[in-house]
């Protein structure tokens, strides 16, 4: 009967514990709701609720409708910057017009690495790494460059890659949930720690094994997440576009092999280039970018103020998508860059070939980021994609299950993923015709 009554007692204790830790658990999302705006900063807050509703209300919506809420207020607030509320604080969105600039400033005072180790969470995920080490800036994206042609196709290592890049951005998910204070908490949590091994390594000396192992794997990271995404999206366009543009893509190459399938090649098929191109432009890997840390306060010439610590973006998939800059900007168009090239060749245009290409950054492409911060191995990588592609489109079929249509990518906080257990149906050609 003691034993039934202590249970009894605790079982009511523990009825109180969870609605009370709810309770203060709003109280403090409700306190720290006020504290997310910089001082000296009031531009318009996209989504906001006012005080009374706890930040980690702001941080869902945030989650759930990031994108639609940045192309709201870049239609609303047209030219001029807003904010967005998540857990870490205020995201500033910057209007295009100070693109130039915002591409010029210096490390010291706009620092895109402090952005993307804030993004992914660095002190938990192992990309804190990338603020003390500029490995990676170094090396090259491809498995053969990265760890040499008598290890890229290790099992081990393909499976740490690969299984790294899936489970970061799982952690950044569940982390960015909850607010910082939380973490060290969440990130204790076995199940959901990823390759807890890797948080560990020694920092602050370039020259040591592990260190530099822990880099290779942050290169993986980019290779595998990336490229693949872009892939898959190609194809998923390509199929669903029809049989049409799979067939001039196919031609293209085609073309190309029969006048000789050596030096860059890739560089003229300007058709699965301007496919690539437009793929990415609907389906981008984040639908924000130009991504800065303000270490220092920094006045705009337009008088635009931003005070240190403030983290600040563009919606560079808004702006993508504007009618103004894209015709029908929500249909795919896998040809839309091609026409454009075309016109402006037989027009004289000496430069279009460079500037419309899927890895050149533009006004309207910013993907790759732009001026000296723009990706330095785009090139390389828009090569990688290309090889892969011209070996799936001219050796294999493919096509989605009956009944059903191309796969729409989900968003997560900024972030677009291609949707997960989704089936293709893929049969080899009897007569491929590969060119190499």
């Amino acid at each position: 009967m003691q034993f039934e009554a202590n249970q009894n007692g605790l079982s009511q204790s523990l009825y109180w514990v969870f609605p009370l830790a709810v309770i203060a658990y709003c109280s403090a999302g409700y306190i720290t709701t006020s504290l997310l705006q910089p001082e000296g900063t009031a531009y318009p807050v996209v989504a906001s609720y006012g005080r009374f509703v706890p930040r980690f209300i702001h941080n869902l919506v945030y989650l759930l409708r990031a994108t639609q809420n940045s192309e709201y207020g870049y239609t609303k607030f047209r030219g001029k910057a807003f904010q967005l509320l998540r857990n870490e604080g205020t995201v500033l969105l910057l209007p295009l017009s100070l693109l130039e600039e915002l591409s010029k400033l210096p490390e010291d005072v706009a620092s895109p690495t402090l952005a993307l180790e804030r993004d992914l969470v660095g002190d938990f995920t192992g990309l804190n790494l990338i603020v003390e080490n500029r490995l990676h800036h170094t090396i090259v994206l491809a498995g053969e460059v990265i760890v040499g042609p008598s290890f890229c196709t290790n099992q081990v290592w393909l499976d740490i890659s690969f299984k790294y890049t899936e489970n970061l951005f799982v952690t950044i998910a569940i982390l960015r949930l909850f607010p910082q204070w939380m973490h060290p908490i969440i990130y204790n949590l076995d199940d959901i720690n990823i390759l807890h091994w890797l948080c560990g390594v020694a920092k602050g000396n370039d020259r040591r094994p592990n260190t530099i192992s822990h880099v290779l794997v942050l290169v993986a990271l980019a290779s595998v997440h990336t490229t693949l995404f872009r892939m898959v999206n190609v194809l998923y366009d390509v199929t669903a576009a029809g049989q049409g543009l799979r067939e001039e893509i196919i031609a293209e190459i085609a073309s190309t092999a029969a006048e000789k399938w050596t030096g860059v090649p890739y560089d003229k098929l300007y058709r699965l280039d301007s496919v690539m191109r437009e793929s990415q432009r609907l389906s981008p890997p984040t639908t924000l970018g130009m991504k800065r840390f303000f270490k220092k306060s920094y006045t705009f010439r337009d008088g635009t103020f931003i005070p240190a610590g403030t983290y600040a973006c563009m919606p560079t998939y808004a702006i993508e998508t504007d009618a103004k800059y894209t015709p029908n900007p929500d249909r795919f168009d896998g040809l839309r860059h091609f026409r454009i090239l075309d016109q402006r060749q037989q027009a004289g245009d000496p430069d279009a070939a460079k500037e419309l290409l899927f890895s050149t950054p533009a006004k309207t492409n910013l993907s790759f980021g732009f001026g000296k911060a723009a990706c330095p191995r785009r090139l390389f990588a828009s090569c990688v994609v290309k090889i892969v592609l011209v070996k799936l489109l001219t050796d294999y079929e493919f096509s989605f299950l009956p009944g059903t249509e191309r796969p729409r990518d989900f968003k997560v906080y900024e972030f677009l993923f291609v949707a997960p257990r989704q089936t293709m149906l893929v049969r080899r050609k009897k007569e491929g015709t590969c060119p190499f």
